[in-house]
Parts: C-alpha cells; structure tokens; sequence
C-alpha cells in the first residue's frame, strides 16, 4: 500500500536545553515544508534503514536565527531529499557568524551499514573562542582567538553501524576520515606557539600566519584524532 503527505511546520521562537544547567540554544523564525510518499513496510521494519528505503519525498528547512554557545547561524535554507533509502542535503547555505557557510552531504541507508560523505566550506566568519575550541581538535597549534577571518573546508567520508530501531549511534559506531583545510589565517596566543616562543627565546614565534595548511584526521568511537604529516605553509612574523 501506498500514502502521501505534505505540509508545512512553522516555530517563530524557540528555546533549548538538553539539560537544566546547559546554554539555551535559542531560534526564530523555523520553518519546515515538506512533501513525502512513501511504501507501508509489511511486516513492519526492524531497521529504521529499511523504513527509509520505502519512503520518498523533498523538504525545505529554512531558519532565520539561531544562537548557542557564542555561535550565530542566520538565513539557513537547506534543501533535503528522500530517495529509496538515500538522504540527500544539496546546496544548503547559511551565514555562520557572519560568514558564508555551504553544505553538502549524502547519507545511504541502503546497506547495512549505512554510508556517509560531506562536505562543508566557511570563509570569512567571525573567529571566536568556541570555533577556535573545534577546530582546535583537528589543528592542535591553532589559538582560541584569531586576529583574520580564514576561509575553511572540510571534507568527511565514513560509514557507521545501525542499531535496530534506534537508528545510526554516532558517537559510538562511526568511522571515518576526513581533511580540514584552511587558507589565509593569521592567529596570535596559541599556548603551543607560546612555550615554543619562550623556549626558543624568540618571541616573534608567538604569532603566525597560515598562507595553506591541510589536516586529515579520523573519527572513531567518539573521539576525533589528528593524523600526522599535514601539508601546510606557514609563514612566522
């Protein structure tokens, strides 16, 4: 048997928290508008997987602001498609704080274990604490702090184990690797930076500038893990 909807899902302010004592993640203006068709599992599906498979279908998210943790996402359109198991987000674009932010990523539930690529570009945003913190996982010399607005991209591909009905558990079963590349970024007050400036007696080591720099690294069980031997060009001034 067979079925279809659509409708239209509308929040003009929102607040979050996964916790009492956790930062509120705080929005407004979200929208949702979706279309989907989709194959009555009989007997029912015992892997979300093979739910997804039946269904068909495209979405629009759109959110005009977001705030949490000292991050700003505004304009958010993000297009998603539903295909036989195949989830598709192409050309979604935002301003992550204030910068341009673009995003692509396919998800394949088709196969046991399902099948995941990314790919996702930022240039000109706003450096602050909490960005420098994340990316600080993947480049461990980078400073919380930066004086330029680097462009960044990252590119994900990894695979992750299903667990029945509860769907793909990220933090526990997901592979995979991926680069972090950035260009045009000058940063002062890294503590790695700084210790070797001091050692060194040469505090012009404090600062520099990153002119190309490319970091692969793996995600496992959790954990994200820089890999040796980035390719990078830094000039010290």
């Amino acid at each position: 048997t067979g079925w279809g909807a659509s409708g239209r899902v509308a929040w003009q302010r929102g607040r979050y928290r996964k916790l009492p004592a956790d930062p509120a993640c705080e929005f407004t203006g979200l929208t949702l508008e979706n279309r989907l068709e989709g194959r009555t599992p009989s007997p029912p599906a015992s892997w979300w997987g093979e739910t997804l498979q039946r269904l068909f279908g495209t979405a629009l998210l759109k959110l005009e602001h977001l705030e949490y943790r000292g991050q700003t996402l505004d304009k958010l359109e993000a297009p998603v498609t539903l295909e036989g198991g195949r989830v598709e987000l192409k050309g979604a674009r935002a301003l992550l704080n204030d910068g341009h932010l673009d995003l692509d990523s396919t998800v394949d539930c088709a196969t046991p274990s399902p099948v995941m690529k990314g790919e996702l570009k930022l240039a000109e945003a706003r450096w602050n604490q909490e960005l420098g913190l994340l990316l600080g996982y993947l480049v461990p010399f980078l400073p919380p702090q930066g004086s330029d607005r680097p462009a960044v991209k990252v590119s994900l591909d990894g695979t992750g184990q299903s667990s029945g009905r509860e769907g793909v558990e990220i933090k526990k079963n997901l592979t995979a690797r991926g680069t972090l590349r950035m260009s045009e970024a000058r940063f002062s007050g890294s503590p790695v930076l700084r210790g070797l400036a001091a050692g060194l007696h040469c505090p012009e080591l404090s600062d520099l500038s990153i002119k190309d720099l490319a970091q692969p690294f793996r995600v496992e069980q959790g954990k994200i893990f820089h890999l040796p031997h980035p390719d990078f060009n830094i000039n010290i001034f």
